[in-house]
């Protein structure tokens, strides 16, 4: 070997899970934060060779969790099963004011609020509206709207009547979800 040489391999840790994935092709010295590093924790795992073969090996800490730039309102999908595909789960709405995602409570949720939530996520519309759905997960998921009433027209769930932001009598079996239809129906 001629030189020394670092390499560098970005990996993202999800504490719910308990487990590290390496970022597929981070390995520059600086990395951009992605959404998939939504609610995650970054560390860098640095390798060096010096110019005589020995090498080794440091980890960063962790630094986060991570919240990439959101909007408010902003919503994505919870898979709800390993094999569901991404466009059928629960439903999350992002807060601006906790920088959290809360989630949508089921009472009166109908086809006309799933139609604006999928088209708000970039589908055609819905060909679902999900509810009873159980969320157990961590951290606890608060509720940020309730009585969502959408006329059907709208361009963001917060546009629709609801109870108010927080204003809420659900459960944690009460959580309200998608699927999308992926092309006109």
């Amino acid at each position: 070997m001629d030189a020394n040489a670092f390499s560098y391999q970005w990996i993202r840790t999800d504490f719910f899970w308990f487990y590290d994935t390496e970022i597929p092709g981070a390995t520059a010295p600086t990395y951009t934060l992605q959404e998939a590093d939504d609610e995650k924790w970054i560390k860098v795992r640095i390798s060096f060779t010096d110019n005589a073969g020995n090498s080794e090996v440091v980890e960063s800490f962790e630094v986060g969790p991570v919240y990439t730039n959101k909007s408010d309102g902003g919503l994505r999908l919870v898979s709800l099963t390993d094999t569901s595909a991404g466009d059928e789960g629960l439903l999350q709405i992002f807060d601006d004011t906790s920088k959290r995602w809360r989630g949508v409570c089921d009472d009166s949720w109908d086809r006309k609020d799933a139609d604006v939530a999928c088209r708000q996520l970039g589908y055609a519309g819905s060909a679902e509206a999900l509810t009873g759905i159980i969320w157990f997960g961590y951290p606890p998921l608060l509720f940020m709207l309730d009585e969502v009433n959408c006329g059907g027209t709208e361009n963001t769930l917060l546009e629709c009547e609801h109870a108010g932001r927080g204003v809420h009598d659900c459960t944690s079996w009460e959580y309200a979800g998608v699927k999308c239809a992926t092309s006109g129906n």
